[in-house]
Protein backbone atom coordinates (compact mmCIF):
# COMPACT_ATOMS: atom_id res chain seq x y z
CA UNK A 1 0.00 0.00 0.00
CA UNK A 2 1.04 3.59 -0.52
CA UNK A 3 0.33 6.44 1.86
CA UNK A 4 0.66 9.83 0.19
CA UNK A 5 0.37 13.22 1.91
CA UNK A 6 -2.22 15.47 0.27
CA UNK A 7 0.15 18.45 -0.03
CA UNK A 8 2.68 18.00 -2.82
CA UNK A 9 6.32 17.88 -1.76
CA UNK A 10 9.16 15.75 -3.06
CA UNK A 11 10.20 13.66 -0.03
CA UNK A 12 8.82 12.67 3.34
CA UNK A 13 11.57 14.80 4.94
CA UNK A 14 9.75 17.90 3.69
CA UNK A 15 6.58 16.91 5.55
CA UNK A 16 5.33 18.96 8.47
CA UNK A 17 5.00 17.28 11.88
CA UNK A 18 1.23 17.22 11.34
CA UNK A 19 1.64 15.50 7.96
CA UNK A 20 4.00 12.92 9.47
CA UNK A 21 1.44 12.22 12.21
CA UNK A 22 -1.32 11.80 9.62
CA UNK A 23 0.84 9.52 7.45
CA UNK A 24 1.61 7.25 10.40
CA UNK A 25 -2.04 7.18 11.48
CA UNK A 26 -2.94 6.02 7.96
CA UNK A 27 -0.11 3.47 7.97
CA UNK A 28 -1.55 2.03 11.17
CA UNK A 29 -5.06 1.83 9.68
CA UNK A 30 -3.67 0.25 6.51
CA UNK A 31 -1.75 -2.30 8.60
CA UNK A 32 -4.97 -3.32 10.35
CA UNK A 33 -6.74 -3.76 6.99
CA UNK A 34 -3.88 -5.86 5.63
CA UNK A 35 -3.81 -8.03 8.77
CA UNK A 36 -7.55 -8.65 8.52
CA UNK A 37 -7.50 -9.46 4.80
CA UNK A 38 -4.10 -11.13 4.21
CA UNK A 39 -2.70 -12.08 7.66
CA UNK A 40 0.95 -11.18 7.00
CA UNK A 41 3.66 -12.12 9.50
CA UNK A 42 5.30 -8.69 9.43
CA UNK A 43 5.71 -5.44 7.52
CA UNK A 44 8.28 -3.15 5.96
CA UNK A 45 7.67 0.60 5.92
CA UNK A 46 9.76 2.21 3.20
CA UNK A 47 10.31 5.75 1.96
CA UNK A 48 12.84 6.31 -0.83
CA UNK A 49 14.00 9.92 -0.68
CA UNK A 50 15.79 11.21 -3.76
CA UNK A 51 16.91 9.61 -7.01
CA UNK A 52 20.05 8.15 -5.43
CA UNK A 53 17.79 6.26 -3.00
CA UNK A 54 15.63 4.86 -5.79
CA UNK A 55 12.80 7.40 -5.71
CA UNK A 56 11.21 7.65 -9.15
CA UNK A 57 7.96 9.41 -8.22
CA UNK A 58 8.94 12.82 -6.87
CA UNK A 59 6.02 13.16 -4.50
CA UNK A 60 6.39 12.22 -0.86
CA UNK A 61 4.97 8.78 -0.13
CA UNK A 62 5.55 5.75 2.06
CA UNK A 63 5.17 2.10 1.16
CA UNK A 64 3.61 -0.41 3.55
CA UNK A 65 4.75 -3.86 2.47
CA UNK A 66 3.22 -6.99 4.03
CA UNK A 67 5.76 -9.79 4.59
CA UNK A 68 5.45 -13.50 5.17
CA UNK A 69 7.73 -16.02 6.87
CA UNK A 70 10.14 -17.57 4.41
CA UNK A 71 9.85 -14.65 2.01
CA UNK A 72 13.22 -13.18 1.10
CA UNK A 73 13.60 -9.47 1.69
CA UNK A 74 15.93 -7.35 -0.41
CA UNK A 75 14.74 -3.75 -0.30
CA UNK A 76 17.21 -2.76 -3.00
CA UNK A 77 14.89 -4.37 -5.54
CA UNK A 78 11.50 -4.05 -3.87
CA UNK A 79 10.83 -0.40 -4.56
CA UNK A 80 11.77 0.99 -7.98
Amino acid sequence: MLVIPKRHHATIFESTPEEIKAVFELLHKAKELLIKEYKPDGFNIVANCGEAAGQIVMHAHMHLLPRYKGQGVDLRVVIH
